[in-house]
């Protein structure tokens, strides 16, 4: 142990190859099976970083490397959780409807939209915008707006309800 912190490469390669199957096991029960390689081996480059920083009088190595393993998952969380994106294949260009009916459903539910967007005010419908259609972070929208994170929640609370309020008075 002492080897790996003091910076020998064989005896910090020996230790990451003990340490791995744990972080795999940890990591496969925690995280998509699609995801686990890639928090596995952001685990092992953040174990080759906080190296260094081990003190074997404080706590045993497993539970270094736990600790270390536990907070890159949250890392891998709080970034899918940010990750608004949702994949599509390809965006057509123009939208086909299996009835005409359809198509004038579709045309009034937009205008009937754009009617309650209108109901916002500037800001709330720059928020909103920013927010719902941009997928924009609260302190993205900040930035963008120069205020901050905690007004921009408060905006968007005000804003949607006043849209569900006039979305009820709109005839149906």
């Amino acid at each position: 142990m002492a080897a790996a912190v003091g910076g020998d490469r064989l005896a910090v390669e020996d230790l990451l190859a003990a340490v791995r199957p744990v972080v795999v096991a940890f990591c496969r029960r925690r995280v998509p099976p699609a995801h686990v390689e890639d928090v596995v081996q952001e685990t092992c480059v953040e174990l080759l970083g906080a190296l260094p920083r081990y003190r074997p009088d404080v706590a045993p190595f497993e539970a270094f490397a736990t600790g270390v393993t536990r907070r890159t998952v949250a890392d891998f969380w709080r970034r899918v959780e940010r990750d608004r994106s949702v994949p599509v294949a390809e965006v057509p260009d123009t939208v086909e409807y299996a009835t005409p009916a359809e198509a004038v459903e579709a045309r009034e539910l937009s205008r009937a939209l754009l009617r309650l967007l209108a109901e916002a005010t500037g800001q709330q419908r720059a928020v909103l915008l920013l927010r719902v259609v941009a997928g924009l972070s609260t302190g993205e929208v900040a930035d963008a707006l120069h205020t901050t994170p905690g007004a921009v929640r408060v905006i968007q609370h005000r804003a949607v309800h006043r849209l569900r309020r006039a979305a009820v008075l709109l005839p149906v």
